[in-house]
């Protein structure tokens, strides 16, 4: 089972992933019943988190402004009556 789940993440990979992409091993699948194989999640440091949140607030700031020029009306220049 656990190769026929790594072959078809490995061509969901090659389809549709960017280049350089790691590609699985059954081993990734089988389940780790015995507890040998210690897996430590990565932890983002407060820069990292930082830096992804002023990414989108960047993003989000750029859109609003795009969106902001579309809906103003140019203002006509008119020639005052004295």
């Amino acid at each position: 089972m656990a190769n026929i789940l790594s072959i078809v993440t490995n061509l969901a990979i090659g389809v549709h992933g960017k280049k350089g992409t790691k590609l699985t091993t059954p081993i990734e699948f089988m389940p780790n019943w015995d507890g040998t194989i210690e897996y430590k999640p990565k932890t983002q440091t407060v820069e990292e988190q930082k830096a992804i949140l002023m990414a989108f607030a960047k993003n989000q700031n750029a859109k609003s402004r795009r969106e902001d020029d579309r809906t103003r009306l140019p203002v006509s220049k008119t020639k005052k009556k004295p």
